[in-house]
């Protein structure tokens, strides 16, 4: 072997490399520079380097740029770069040289090559059978369907073969052939090929039993790659059944059955399992509708049945249900084919037919309907449905039950009426004359077939409806006296439901007041008097005064009357309207009367007087009068409904809470029936619930309960009323309960106490705070302040537009007392939101002045003494020159000590101190000696020694 070495300008490192498709390949490229250059290119076309889909980079000294690949340095140095380069996942395998001479010349060549390595994949799909397992027959060629599929890079051929998977339900091959229309198939690199298989299972392979076979696909380039797959298979079982079909207690096949719509028909099968092996059996069935007129329903519903694993020898129950649909009509037919299926294969088939029998159905409804009644009568228009399944014509009978006297006249003549079809029933329906808006009647219509059969009973509440109608009649003049009086007027409520009767006063007198209720319920015939008294002016002189009075019902109906006012020394304090039960009494009460005044009736002349304020007045029919004789004074008239007492005995309740209230009455027995109203009242005359009842001979009633949801009370001591009233507006029993009613959603609190000023006049000012202020409707509040043994209540408007900041005077106590000031208001009022607010604290001070910074009364004559008192000496001494140092060391050591002794304070100071601001107070100022000022004037010789003596200038 002969080597030959050839030097050259440029090398590549590991020029040639081996790889496998998807690598990244690199080269180090290294060369001598020339001195005369720094540059050196090649071309990456000319090297052959410029292959699809080949990626080439370069790093370094190494750049590529299109076409070129370039080296750059420093002439005359060596330089180095990188060269990369990217295969793609489908380079086919190939041996590739590259090189390409420099611009310089061939000693610059750039030599280096790459072999792409083969990559043998294999990949197989099962086409067909889809599913799984396959049930086949034996010993019939089984259709199978492969697809070869080569993901390598390179062509490759491909061997076939198959596998039997043995398990515990197939430990030995029974000989099952798989045949391949070609054992080798070649594959070029990303091609497909199908290629059928065919398999035979012989009839010795046990039924119901998973026959595994593979099949696979092997690469001659490298046997270790191949690919497989499952074909699962089974071999159909020999099925064999005994089929009884059975229902209602006869067979089935070929027979009809009528069955009711909205009915189902089962049919009872026994299923016997005669084949070879464990075996599924699966009832199921379709039908064919043969309609009977316009019928549409279409809704049939078969549902079938099934069993599994069913043994060899053994039977199972199954059942065939047959849904006739609601509507169907009658004669309309279902025939029915049945199957009996095992694993697919039909094992058994049966057919019968269903006709849908007659059945007839009728309803009325009030879509549309007003059932409130006119007094007078009215036309109640219903529709008749036929809900039966044949066409046939309805017959109607119509009555009210509930109440007597309700007449109801209904067509003789209705049409023939399909089924869901429907047809008018107009009704003629008259209420009796004392028929109540409350009370519910029930319309009764019975509807039946021609024959009498399918009769229907549709009830439909019914009531009167509602006639508000009411009277005011004034029946004298309105007697008045210095104490005021009740009007000789009455209201009767004439229409047939409890109402409410507001009142108004109109052209009242000036300086005259109306007291009273402005609010009155009544129920229905209930007669009342006018419950307003007018109170007159102090200065009335008795002339006559026209006085209206309007009332409005709450359906806007109003009724006004005018009287005149006359003079009397008594007038009616109660309503001169007596309405009482025969054998009962009545409290009357006059203005102007005593126990010793004579108060002497008409009829029962004179009348008692009663402990509790008032004249008692008998109900008694034979002796009804229409005056009143006062003192053989004054003559009040009234009138007097006297009325039989009511033939059942009832009793009314009131129990619970403000938010659970219980109104309730009960009616007892009685030989005769009773017809009555319940009325629920608040105190304002708001009626909150109203019951109409009916009850009849020999019973009781069940409890009647009245609803006060509708009752919002404001805060106060409220009450509500229960009352019960015969039909003719007679009161038979009533019950009243008060209420306290509060509101917490609001709260007033102190914020904190604060100081002002000093001494005798102090004020203490209390901050305080509100939240929903404006709920406080009349409220009574006050704030109590306690101190040592000082207590004092103030009263406080909580209400006003700003918070109350009152200033209390300090109480007379010392100082460093703790002062307690709570705010507080009466029911209802009485609670708030927030209690923890209600309090504030404070430790008193600043109540007393000291009098060190005031002038010093004793200090001053103290000092003007002492000066008299060195006058009078120095008098004698002024010609004395050596006594004059001792007598100036003497003074002048006295006013020291003066100056420095407090003197005591006088009993009082004619003027008061004045009290400095409380917010800028002042400092304490230590108390000095004042020396009275000399004026210069009239100042002797004496004086002005004395002067210079103590330091004046």
């Amino acid at each position: 072997m002969q080597l030959e070495f050839i030097a050259s300008g440029t090398i590549t490192e590991t020029s040639h490399q081996l790889s496998m498709p998807e690598s990244t390949l690199e080269w180090t490229v290294t060369a001598d520079l020339p001195a005369s250059t720094g540059v050196l290119d090649w071309k990456i076309s000319e090297a052959g380097m410029g292959i699809e889909n080949w990626l080439w980079s370069a790093s370094g000294a190494l750049s590529i740029s299109g076409d070129d690949i370039t080296l750059t340095g420093i002439p005359g140095s060596r330089v180095s770069g990188i060269l990369s380069l990217e295969l793609p996942v489908d380079s086919p395998p190939a041996y590739h040289a590259f090189s390409d001479a420099s611009s310089l010349g061939a000693d610059h060549s750039l030599r280096l090559s790459v072999e792409v390595l083969q990559i043998y994949r294999a990949s197989l799909t099962l086409i067909s059978p889809t599913d799984s397992p396959h049930m086949v027959e034996v010993e019939e060629a089984i259709p199978t369907t492969v697809r070869l599929y080569n993901p390598g890079n390179g062509e490759d051929t491909y061997t076939m073969s198959h596998t039997l998977i043995l398990d515990d339900n197939l430990s030995e091959d029974p000989g099952i052939q798989v045949t391949f229309s070609s054992e080798e198939i070649t594959l070029s690199a990303g091609s497909l090929r199908t290629l059928p298989v065919e398999v035979v299972l012989p009839d010795t392979t046990p039924a119901r039993t998973p026959v595994n076979i593979e099949i696979t696909m092997t690469s001659e380039g490298d046997s270790a790659i191949s690919s497989t797959i499952t074909l699962t298979l089974e071999a159909r079982q020999d099925h064999r059944w005994e089929i009884e079909l059975s229902a209602q207690g006869t067979s089935v096949e070929d027979r009809t059955f009528a069955v009711n719509p909205g009915d189902s028909f089962i049919v009872e099968i026994s299923a016997t399992n005669t084949g070879n092996l464990l075996d599924d059996i699966e009832i199921a069935g379709t039908g064919i509708i043969t309609p009977e007129g316009t019928d549409t329903a279409t809704d049939w519903v078969i549902v079938g049945d099934a069993d599994t694993s069913v043994a060899v020898n053994a039977s199972t129950y199954l059942e065939l249900i047959i849904e006739v649909p609601e509507g169907a009509w009658n004669g309309t037919t279902y025939e029915v084919s049945g199957t009996a299926t095992a694993f697919g294969v039909e094992v058994y088939s049966f057919s019968f037919i269903i006709e849908v029998a007659h059945v007839p159905g009728w309803t009325a409804v009030a879509a549309d309907a007003d059932l409130e009644i006119n007094p007078a009568g009215s036309t109640v228009s219903l529709s008749i449905i036929q809900q039966g399944n044949a066409p046939s014509k309805p017959y109607a009978s119509v009555y009210v039950t509930g109440e007597t006297g309700w007449v109801v006249e209904a067509p003789e003549d209705l049409p023939i009426l399909e089924p869901g079809n429907t047809a008018p029933l107009d009704l003629e329906i008259t209420p009796p004359e004392n028929a109540r808006h409350g009370r519910t009647v029930e319309l009764n219509i019975k509807l039946r077939e021609g024959d009498g059969s399918s009769e229907a009973t549709i009830t439909l509440p019914l009531r009167v409806a509602v006639i508000h109608e009411f009277s005011l009649n004034g029946l004298g003049n309105w007697i008045v006296s210095d104490d005021g009086g009740y009007p000789h007027a009455e209201l009767q409520n004439l229409g047939n439901a409890p109402t409410t009767i507001s009142l108004e006063v109109l052209s009242l007198p000036q300086g005259w007041t109306v007291s009273g209720r402005t609010h009155v319920v009544i129920g229905v015939g209930e007669v009342t008097g006018v419950p307003l008294e007018v109170i007159p002016d102090s200065e009335w002189d008795g002339s006559s005064r026209t006085i209206r009075i309007l009332a409005q019902d709450e359906a806007g109906n109003q009724r006004e009357i005018s009287l005149d006012t006359q003079y009397e020394d008594h007038s009616w304090a109660s309503s001169p309207i007596i309405v009482a039960v025969e054998g009962d009494s009545a409290l009357l009460t006059i203005h102007g009367t005593s126990p010793v005044s004579e108060v002497m009736d008409d009829a029962q002349f004179n009348l008692d007087w009663d402990l509790q304020g008032g004249w008692v007045w008998h109900a008694d029919s034979s002796g009804i009068g229409t005056q009143m004789t006062v003192d053989s004074d004054s003559v009040l008239p009234y009138t007097a409904y006297v009325i039989e007492p009511s033939n059942r005995f009832a009793t009314c309740t009131i129990s619970g809470s403000v938010g659970s209230v219980d109104a309730e009455c009960q009616v007892g027995n009685g030989t005769e029936s009773f017809a009555f109203t319940v009325m629920l009242i608040d105190d304002e005359g708001s009626m909150l619930d109203s019951h109409d009842g009916f009850v009849a001979a020999n019973t009781s009633s069940d409890q009647i309960n009245l609803s006060a949801s509708a009752w919002n009370p404001s805060p106060g001591m409220r009450t509500l009323t229960i009352r019960l009233l015969d039909e003719r507006g007679t009161l038979v029993a009533s019950a009243e309960r008060g209420f306290e009613i509060r509101r917490t959603d609001w709260n007033v609190g102190l914020v904190g106490l604060e100081i002002e000023g000093e001494g005798s006049s102090q004020k203490i000012k209390v901050l305080t705070k509100r939240e929903y202020h404006h709920l406080l409707t009349d409220a009574d509040c006050s704030i109590e302040v306690t101190a040592g043994t000082h207590s004092a209540t103030h009263s406080i408007d909580v209400t006003g537009i700003y918070p109350p900041e009152p200033k209390l005077d300090r109480p007379d106590v010392e100082d460093g007392t703790e002062m307690i000031v709570t705010i507080q208001c009466l029911f209802p009022w009485d609670e708030d939101s927030d209690s923890s607010d209600d309090e504030a604290r404070l430790i008193l001070s600043g109540g007393s002045i000291e009098s060190g910074d005031g002038f010093e009364w004793a200090t001053a004559l103290g000092s003007a003494g002492l000066v008299i008192v060195l006058a009078l000496s120095l008098t004698w001494i002024l010609y004395n020159q050596r006594e004059r140092r001792k007598l100036l060391e003497m003074t002048e050591s006295v006013i020291q000590k003066k100056s420095k002794r407090k003197s005591p304070e006088l009993p009082e100071v004619p003027e008061p101190v004045a009290e400095p601001p409380a917010a800028t107070p002042q400092p304490v100022v230590e108390p000095t000696e004042e020396i009275p000022e000399i004026e210069e004037k009239n100042l002797d010789e004496f004086e002005n020694r004395l002067k210079r003596l103590t330091g004046g200038e």
